[in-house]
């Protein structure tokens, strides 16, 4: 069985940690949103499947499980989720998030895995469908940091119904 997403232990570390086995994996650690005094000192993740003893890598990269869109300040959240009507997702607050200047993250669980080789095209479509939403990143190894605060900062996760 392949993974559906892998943990590597800091934006240094390439070599992942640990595996999550399913999409209900995934929304359970993404709704443990963490305080922290500095963005880059917390563990990522990447929602694909590597290849064997594969590391962070589009090389490495079999299958991508999930779209993480990047939203950073300009749109509100929730004209964000109108567009995921349908969808299932799990958003959360980033670490550069304020009340005046929303900064979140939504991952959009894929109706179908895409393969590596395929994801460019993927993409693609998924943006544009998205109505161009966020930032999505393209690189199918791209990997974000888990959930986190500034400490004392307000923040949120919800999942879609």
């Amino acid at each position: 069985m392949m993974s559906f997403a892998v943990i590597y232990p800091s934006l240094f570390n390439t070599k992942p940690a640990r595996t999550l086995d399913t999409w209900l994996d995934l929304v359970a650690m993404l709704q443990d949103h963490l305080p922290s005094k500095s963005k880059k000192s917390q563990a990522m993740y990447s929602p694909v499947s590597l290849r064997s003893g594969g590391s962070r890598s589009n090389e490495s990269v079999q299958q991508v499980n999930a779209l993480v869109i990047d939203v950073d300040g300009g749109t509100e959240y929730e004209a964000a989720k109108a567009a995921l009507v349908g969808r299932q997702w799990v958003a959360y607050s980033s670490f550069s998030h304020t009340q005046d200047e929303p900064h979140f993250h939504i991952v959009v669980r894929l109706d179908e895995p895409v393969a590596a080789s395929q994801w460019h095209d993927a993409y693609a479509a998924l943006k544009a469908e998205m109505g161009g939403l966020g930032d999505h990143l393209s690189a199918p190894c791209h990997a974000y940091f888990l959930p986190q605060h500034q400490l004392g900062s307000t923040y949120f996760v919800e999942v879609s119904k």
